[in-house]
């Protein structure tokens, strides 16, 4: 069983790790390549396959898709502690 103090640590390290790489600090819904703002988060991906023909990564269990592959990988991680946390709380 992971202590709570452990499990934060790690989600720290984790959070520290993606800040120093440059992930944290992107605009929501803005395009990196031509720096267009758009409302919703569909509505960015749908521009960045169409106009810049940008491949985009998809979540194997529930089908969302990322501009990313890290963004995809902390999706799935949370995913994957929501459902431990579940268990946890049955």
């Amino acid at each position: 069983m992971i202590h709570t103090e452990t499990l934060y640590r790690s989600n720290q390290i984790i959070f520290i790790q993606l800040k120093n790489m440059g992930f944290l600090h992107r605009e929501k819904n803005h395009c990196e390549t031509c720096h267009e703002k758009f409302d919703r988060r569909d509505d960015l991906i749908q521009h960045a396959r169409k106009v810049h023909y940008q491949s985009i990564t998809k979540c194997r269990n529930c089908g969302m898709e990322f501009l990313h592959e890290e963004d995809r990988l902390r999706h799935v991680q949370q995913e994957k502690e929501r459902k431990i946390d579940m268990r946890r709380h049955r």
